[in-house]
């Protein structure tokens, strides 16, 4: 009894917490603005394809000339395949540049997809055109500064597979491993749909399990302790998510697997429905809007329907 009370309390505390870190609580989502004006900030994400370009998340902090209010957010910076300055710029890098500033614009007809809405449920409220070449700031402490570094692997990864392999089979690889469909043939792509294979290049829990599982079996063949194995599989866990881009999927499958080790070596009792829970809860502590990314929600549901609608 009293844990069914802790959960509908934790339950309360949490939706209140939601509510409260994303744009329905409190942040309404700005009426239709424009404005010419430069951006300083920090890249926190990497580039998404586009048809024109690439788009990059950008975490504003200074905006010039003055802003009514003071303003710090997301802003998704639409970046041209050329004219526009650098043509990559990794997660980390503080960059500064004059934009075309603007908020997304509503659908046009009943029905239509909203996109506003879109952006606002993960928190990016502008969209951010270039009007002039983008310049590197020097660095700045922070927590980008600690992720950066793995950034600068998967690049240097990519780029060593593009040297050794053929363009196809280098991105086709460079999907596989990082969940990246960019450099990937599109007909290699249409084929995979037909075949029902296109889903492997989702990075999700098979991805994260067969990582886990050469760590631990090398760390095994190394005759590790089995608490430094667990540190091995969980430190490189993390490293491996972060460089998939964070995908709330990925997080939810290492975390899980985490935990499982974890209670291993403490030797606590830890059910599949707990170890589900506890990744959901940690996932939306950290990032509340995460709870409306349809891959959290598909990766959950379909995880959550296994657990408890068909165990095995």
């Amino acid at each position: 009894r009293m844990a069914a009370i802790a959960a509908g309390l934790s339950l309360i505390f949490l939706s209140g917490y939601v509510l409260l870190q994303t744009p329905w609580g409190g942040a309404p989502v700005p009426r239709h603005t424009e404005a010419i004006v430069e951006l300083e900030g920090v890249i926190i994400h990497p580039p998404v394809r586009e048809s024109s370009g690439w788009v990059y998340l950008l975490l504003a902090d200074e905006v010039k000339p003055g802003w009514p209010t003071p303003w710090k957010g997301k802003v998704a910076l639409h970046v041209r395949d050329a004219g526009d300055g650098p043509a990559e710029m990794l997660p980390g890098q503080r960059i500064a540049v004059r934009v075309f500033l603007t908020t997304p614009r509503l659908p046009s007809n009943p029905g239509d997809f909203d996109r506003r809405w879109h952006l606002a449920a993960q928190g990016i409220l502008w969209d951010a055109y270039p009007l002039s070449d983008i310049s590197h700031l020097p660095d700045q402490p922070g927590w980008h500064r600690l992720v950066r570094p793995f950034f600068f692997l998967k690049s240097a990864m990519t780029e060593v597979t593009k040297q050794t392999l053929s363009a196809a089979n280098a991105g086709l690889l460079t999907g596989l491993l990082f969940g990246d469909r960019a450099p990937i043939d599109e007909t290699l792509v249409r084929h995979m749909e037909r075949l029902g294979l296109v889903h492997i290049l989702s990075v999700s829990g098979l991805h994260v399990s067969l990582v886990a599982g050469f760590v631990h079996a090398l760390a095994g063949w190394m005759r590790l302790r089995f608490i430094l194995r667990v540190l091995c599989v969980t430190g490189l866990l993390a490293i491996y998510t972060i460089m998939a881009d964070g995908r709330p999927s990925v997080w939810r499958a290492a975390i899980m697997v985490g935990v499982l080790l974890w209670a291993q070596v403490l030797g606590l009792p830890v059910s599949s429905r707990q170890r589900v829970a506890l990744s959901l809860l940690l996932i939306l502590i950290w990032r509340p809007s995460s709870l409306f990314d349809l891959g959290l929600q598909l990766s959950f549901l379909a995880y959550a329907g296994l657990v408890w609608l068909a165990p095995l």
